[in-house]
């Protein structure tokens, strides 16, 4: 490898919520941050393991988490470390293996289970020998016969192995095994419910071999409901040595996995595959830690001797990271008020860029597809084609692009993204249920990923809020858009464009009462001659020549802005103020002049005549605009009569 080059590798862990995945992360974090190595850290977590069960509904879309291999792909990595046990607890292997065919092919160590590639070498742990120390111990040393064993998921290798370890310890002992003692876990803390029935009526085994220690907890619990002792009355053992195990009443018989010494493992492997060697995979022997929770009395040497201070130091310490936490999930909750405040995404964008500066994160980018990508369960898992980097943030000072100018990063072009995060850093999905937005990398410390994590969901909530927020707005517009068009067509004739008899009776009334002590004028209008047009021409004239009295109308009372509605089939209703010199007369003789000029070069095979009555009026209260239109009619059939008898020309 070139000595210049900046090394850059990429670690995948599907599953943080695991206690066990937590300390190996930070056992790899620390040990590549003294190092001096660039490392992304993409983080997942499958909740419905680890949640109650209120929250199960938002759970079912945890399946998200396996397209975040997908964004490795704009990374141009040099080596992956790749934890595919925390892939596959709730994935069939052939789901696996598309997940992981995902990534990126550089040079790969996968951790719990391996996988057969030229590219790839893996840390295997020794699931049998532990399960299997486990089970003879409680045989040997304790006399148990009847032993309850709890697994993991039925598809998950890790599960399998420890599964087929017990069973083989059975029969090596000649113990029968019944079903009814058999639990069919899921690796999480939640699973009272499945224990229930090996303490049904007053009876329970004598012992209970748990997969791994979360599940281990829930055999506590049910234990004390129902007035077992735990040591005593049950023993029970568990896998993994998390850190709450030693604590527990009594504390907890495991397995140890040495997440320190397994990350040296693994960071001695990685350096090797760097610099162009393949050395074997390894395989980690796990050692079992003696406590009280089997029945003994005595720990093993190396539990013993842990010291009340280094116990003391860890409760310290972790009261210390609750009172971070509390301070931190003030942001969390001004996120929420970002989101519901932020009028639009812009405005959204530009809070979140704030916050990194208040938090002042020495390095972040917001990278989001365009536009959001749906992602169905089952369905293939997708690579967009390319990601824009809508926020920066260096040194806590922040830049926002405007979404249509953002830098982009394309997935065939990773060596041309000069913005990538150095040293360690995490990257999180920004996702709500089936919608999908993009990413969020951020350049942390270890102890903050979880707050973070927290954040890349309220993210994800707030980019989808905001979407339906965008869409509201969109169907009210068209809602009220086609409110307006139903409206004008419920209030407008079709033919004229005018107001119909309804539009023309709801207006009348407001111009009377918007105009209380001032002049008004009503007129009514009638087209001459309308039957013999339309029984010699045809109605499609007639309608031509409807259209035209509006035009009469509307050219020779324009300046008053009147309100004109089409009352009838070829007559006309109108209302305007004027002033008070305005003379009803002349009106009507502009009228007809503008129907005899509009002859003279109409070219029509007719003359074109409106008969029309006019009066003029005080508005005030209670006046009774239709004895008044009724009048103007009158006077309309008197000018009808002085009009021409033939329409036509010839």
């Amino acid at each position: 490898m070139d000595d210049d080059k900046q090394i850059h590798i990429g670690c995948m862990f599907w599953n943080y919520m695991a206690n066990r995945t937590q300390q190996l992360v930070k056992e790899l974090w620390k040990m590549f941050e003294e190092k001096g190595i660039s490392v992304s850290f993409y983080i997942g977590t499958e909740n419905h393991f680890y949640q109650n069960e209120v929250m199960d509904a938002g759970s079912k879309y945890d399946y998200q988490y396996s397209s975040l291999s997908a964004y490795s792909r704009y990374e141009d990595f040099d080596l992956l470390i790749v934890s595919g046990g925390t892939l596959t607890i709730s994935r069939t292997k052939e789901e696996a293996d598309e997940v992981l065919d995902m990534l990126p092919k550089v040079p790969t160590i996968f951790l719990e289970n391996k996988r057969d590639c030229p590219y790839g070498r893996s840390q295997i742990l020794d699931n049998g020998s532990g399960i299997s120390e486990c089970t003879e111990h409680l045989i040997t040393e304790h006399g148990c016969k009847r032993i309850a064993f709890i697994s993991g998921p039925k598809e998950n290798q890790s599960a399998i192995e420890r599964k087929e370890a017990f069973f083989k310890t059975m029969d090596k002992y000649g113990l029968e095994f019944d079903e009814a003692d058999f639990v069919q876990g899921n690796y999480g803390a939640s699973i009272d419910e499945l224990i229930e029935p090996l303490f049904r009526d007053g009876g329970h085994p004598d012992a209970i071999v748990s997969s791994n220690d979360e599940m281990a907890l829930s055999v506590y619990r049910v234990a004390e409901k129902h007035g077992c002792k735990i040591g005593e009355d049950v023993l029970v053992t568990g896998f993994d040595d998390i850190s709450v195990a030693e604590y527990l009443d009594p504390p907890l018989t495991t397995i140890r996995q040495d997440f320190h010494d397994m990350s040296e493992q693994v960071v001695e492997l990685a350096m090797e595959m760097l610099s162009g060697n393949m050395p074997d995979s390894y395989v980690y022997h796990p050692k079992m830690i003696v406590r009280g929770s089997c029945g003994c009395k005595k720990c093993s040497e190396k539990a013993e001797n842990k010291s009340a201070d280094e116990g003391s130091d860890k409760l310290i310490n972790r009261f210390v990271e609750l009172q971070n936490m509390r301070q931190r999930l003030l942001s969390g909750a001004n996120m929420n008020r970002a989101m519901l405040n932020a009028g639009n995404r812009k405005s959204y964008l530009h809070m979140i860029a704030s916050l990194m500066e208040i938090e002042q994160l020495s390095g972040a980018r917001l990278l989001l597809t365009d536009p959001y990508r749906i992602i169905q369960k089952g369905g293939p898992i997708w690579m967009p084609e390319e990601l824009k980097v809508i926020i920066e943030c260096r040194d806590g000072i922040s830049h926002i692009y405007d979404e249509d100018k953002a830098p982009i990063i394309h997935l065939d072009k990773q060596e041309e993204d000069n913005s990538r995060l150095g040293g360690c850093n995490v990257v999180l999905l920004l996702f709500f249920e089936q919608f999908q937005y993009g990413i969020m990398e951020l350049e942390i410390k270890y102890e903050e990923i979880e707050h973070y994590y927290i954040q890349a969901l309220e993210i994800g909530l707030g980019l989808r809020y905001l979407d339906l927020v965008s869409a509201e707005r969109t169907a009210r517009r068209r809602l009220e858009e086609n409110n307006r068009k139903l409206d004008y067509q419920a209030n407008h004739d079709a033919l004229t464009a005018v107001l119909n008899r309804t539009g023309f009776l709801r207006e009348e009334n407001k111009i009377l009462e918007r105009n209380i002590g001032s002049s008004i004028a009503v007129l009514m209008a009638d087209l001459d001659h309308l039957k013999q047009i339309n029984d010699t021409y045809g109605h499609g004239e007639g309608d031509h020549a409807i259209r035209l009295t509006t035009e009469v109308l509307e050219n020779v009372l324009g300046d008053y802005k009147p309100v004109i509605g089409r009352t009838g089939g070829d007559e006309f209703s109108v209302i305007f103020t004027v002033p008070d010199d305005f003379d009803v007369n002349d009106c009507i003789e502009k009228i007809h002049k503008y129907c005899d000029e509009l002859n003279e070069g109409s070219g029509l095979p007719y003359y074109l005549g409106v008969s029309a009555g006019c009066l003029k009026f005080k508005a005030k209260e209670g006046l009774n605009l239709r004895e008044l239109f009724t009048e103007a009619d009158i006077l309309m059939y008197a000018d009808k009569k002085r009009r021409r008898n033939m329409v036509l020309r010839d």
